[in-house]
């Protein structure tokens, strides 16, 4: 897969203060924190009454800089959702179809060629996930900062057996979002780095969010906030490892901007989004909830305490975040922090006691 440099949005904090509430955030979330020894962490709330951004800790352990709206984080897996609709976007516009087979358009793995474009969306495909067979953290420094290519990282799940048949189980797998990308950039005849900002962050104005998948910029480098693994600073780690599957930066106020114009139907159009919400059932995959679907790319479930939500959790080596849309209140939020603790990365499980507690105390603030 071919990289590509990325243009920068130039950086200002003219006018942003605004909607800044930096010693207002939701008293549930300042305890976990706390409790968890989390350097930084930021939410946005974005609804019909505007955008409330609030932020707590610093860019990194043992200084002072308290984070800001310029400030980036690793998004992990949220980044799918920018995939899935890139190639939805695709659709539309006529380039592909999503029942195509994958060997329509990727003829170098043959194993896979009857796989849909739209298994791989909602992870039915069977294809093993390759992240479990490149243990990042264990690996020699040289090889964390090194740059894969797509095809790499692919070539390492192919050698391995499949999960199971095509389209008869669930199993999340991060090659099938590499792949995606991969089907992007043949479909389009554009790299993603050039793709998704033409598509969707530039004319979204989603002005903190770049595909770093070549490496950061060096003039974003000094606004990323540093990641930690336990107590560990893994900020250098090359994002190239996780490819279209997750190698996407950016900020609460872009997420939950981003996720709100997705879900509420201001992205795709009606057949598309359509698509995108329709879900099937994961089933027992602890610690995600047994009773949540999936899209194409998003998470579904229904609370007793406060009723239904899309959303999605990103993890990298020293970050995690999430997203969540309520569609009876047209609200989304989004949280991004930067300590990943081994003990238990998924923070933000939408039926776990934090967001039991934290979502109802979002509500209120509208």
């Amino acid at each position: 897969m071919q990289k590509s440099k990325l243009a920068f949005f130039m950086l200002t904090i003219i006018g942003i203060t605004s909607n800044i509430m930096a010693d207002a955030m939701p008293a549930s979330l300042l305890n976990w924190q706390k409790q968890n020894h989390i350097p930084a962490v930021s939410l946005t709330i974005d609804s019909t009454n505007g955008a409330k951004s609030y932020y707590n800790g610093t860019t990194a352990i043992g200084n002072t800089n308290k984070i800001q709206q310029q400030n980036y984080f690793q998004i992990g897996s949220i980044s799918k959702t920018f995939v899935a609709a890139a190639i939805l976007t695709l659709e539309q516009n006529g380039k592909l179809n999503i029942n195509d087979p994958l060997g329509k358009y990727l003829k170098n793995y043959p194993r896979w060629s009857k796989i849909t474009l739209k298994q791989l969306l909602n992870m039915s495909s069977g294809i093993y996930n390759y992240t479990d067979a490149l243990p990042i953290m264990s690996l020699p420094k040289a090889q964390q900062q090194k740059l894969y290519t797509a095809e790499e990282l692919v070539q390492i799940a192919y050698k391995h057996k499949d999960y199971f048949a095509s389209g008869r189980n669930w199993k999340y797998s991060n090659t099938n979002y590499v792949l995606l990308g991969m089907v992007v950039e043949q479909a389009a005849g554009q790299n993603l780095g050039e793709l998704l900002p033409l598509d969707f962050f530039e004319p979204l104005e989603l002005n903190y969010t770049q595909y770093v998948d070549n490496g950061f910029p060096s003039n974003v480098k000094p606004y990323l906030v540093h990641g930690y693994r336990d107590n560990k600073d893994v900020t250098d780690i090359n994002l190239s490892s996780y490819d279209a599957a997750g190698a996407i930066i950016s900020n609460s106020s872009d997420m939950a901007k981003w996720f709100r114009l997705l879900m509420s139907g201001q992205v795709l159009a009606k057949t598309q989004q359509q698509e995108l919400t329709s879900t099937i059932s994961i089933g027992e995959h602890k610690p995600k909830p047994s009773n949540a679907g999936f899209g194409l790319g998003v998470y579904e479930y229904t609370s007793p305490e406060y009723g239904k939500i899309w959303w999605y959790q990103g993890v990298t080596e020293g970050y995690v975040a999430f997203v969540g849309y309520l569609p009876q209140k047209d609200l989304s939020f989004a949280i991004t922090t930067n300590k990943r603790n081994s003990a238990n990365v998924n923070y933000f499980m939408p039926d776990n006691q934090l967001m039991k507690t934290l979502i109802p105390q979002i509500l209120k603030t509208q």
